[in-house]
């Protein structure tokens, strides 16, 4: 997965680069459940239960995350606290 490059003195994509960066996303959730997204599981650590392999990207150490806690709200369709 590759996120769209920002624009040279940007800090924030604009509207099409977004929604560029979604359809990659996307395409590595399984809605509802986080547990079968590899958005969420290549990235996890082995022994917190993430896949073996992963090809770049920070890890995170567990489940307990934020980063990770919010992102497995998204897959699950509910609104962040």
């Amino acid at each position: 997965m590759r996120l769209q490059a920002l624009s040279p003195g940007s800090t924030t994509w604009n509207e099409a680069e977004s929604r560029k960066n979604f359809e990659a996303v996307v395409k590595m959730v399984m809605p509802g459940d986080p547990i079968q997204s590899r958005l969420l599981m290549h990235p996890l650590a082995q022994d917190a239960g993430g896949t073996l392999f992963h090809n770049g990207g920070k890890h995170w150490a567990s489940r307990d995350n934020p980063e990770w806690q919010t992102l497995a709200q998204w897959v699950r369709g509910q609104k962040s606290k």
